[in-house]
């Protein structure tokens, strides 16, 4: 989440906030809004939102499953050249990302042997999953695949003998929905000058093994 949303966000709530207090409360307390605001939507991000980190590559080896906001996701290089698919695979990747609204992937490169080494996709976590779109096969490069239940399954088939090919280069990004803000109650409510102990309470429990410096 950027500083711009996180000051948008702790501006809403303390003119919220502020009507309910005293001037000298709303100065008091003014600057424990900006802390504790900015605090919980960060980390509310680290737990709520797709970490941007250095992308990994999976090549279809075998049967994946991944929880990875983004990657890359190649053939298996295991043909006899080292740069083709080989005959006889038949493997399913499956990304699932807690809380994404989408999944969309794009490809870079695509060559099957068509009507014969197959690749289908899903919107769920199975091949029991709602089919998008039409299986692929060919040089065409398959449009951009989007799945919306969390989950998309990519299934690939190559036949036993024949042709294989150079196979493809994707990549995927998932879209996670904002946290929203949190609702904050303080005791006293209307604090003064001569009080020594403000509490603050958020509406939902903020995990402390969640704040480390890496995470910011």
């Amino acid at each position: 989440m950027n500083s711009n949303r996180i000051r948008s966000v702790e501006n809403m709530v303390i003119a919220r906030y502020s009507r309910i207090f005293t001037a000298d409360s709303a100065r008091l307390i003014s600057g424990m809004l900006r802390s504790a605001i900015g605090s919980a939507l960060l980390i509310s991000s680290v737990l709520f939102h797709c970490p941007s980190f250095a992308q990994t590559t999976y090549p279809l080896v075998g049967d994946i499953n991944t929880d990875d906001c983004e990657g890359y996701f190649t053939d298996s290089n295991g043909g006899q050249n080292g740069l083709d698919y080989t005959h006889g695979e038949d493997y399913t990747m499956t990304i699932c990302v807690p809380n994404a609204t989408s999944i969309e992937m794009t490809f870079f490169d695509f060559c099957s042997e068509a009507g014969y080494d197959i690749m289908t996709f899903y919107d769920g976590p199975s091949t029991n999953s709602p089919q998008i779109g039409s299986p692929v096969s060919g040089q065409d490069l398959p449009p951009t695949v989007v799945a919306t239940s969390g989950c998309l399954t990519v299934h690939w088939q190559s036949d036993v003998f024949g042709v294989a090919c150079a196979g493809w280069l994707a990549y995927w990004e998932a879209e996670v929905e904002e946290p929203e803000p949190p609702v904050i109650t303080f005791n006293p409510s209307a604090p003064t000058c001569s009080t020594e102990v403000v509490v603050m309470t958020f509406d939902s429990p903020v995990p402390c093994d969640s704040v480390y410096p890496s995470a910011f």
